[in-house]
């Protein structure tokens, strides 16, 4: 599987929105603060290409989790 492009992510552990599409080539380096998403990104990704996206609650950020749980 090929992905070219990431369009959007939102509400996804460390991640609360993806400001911008990110561009995939044959090589990508992710950089970022501690904090800042990369692992939640990471993950994201490896349920997607290994087609085992099976969401739970500790996958959403504490926002999320936070009206889930009051509704």
């Amino acid at each position: 599987m090929l992905i070219n492009e990431i369009k959007s992510i939102k509400e996804f552990k460390g991640i609360k929105e993806l400001k911008e599409p990110i561009k995939l080539d044959k090589f990508n380096i992710l950089i970022g603060k501690n904090n800042s998403g990369k692992t939640s990104f990471l993950l994201l990704l490896n349920y997607f290409l290994n087609n085992t996206a099976k969401f739970n609650f500790n996958d959403f950020n504490i926002e999320i989790q936070k009206k889930i749980g009051s509704g």
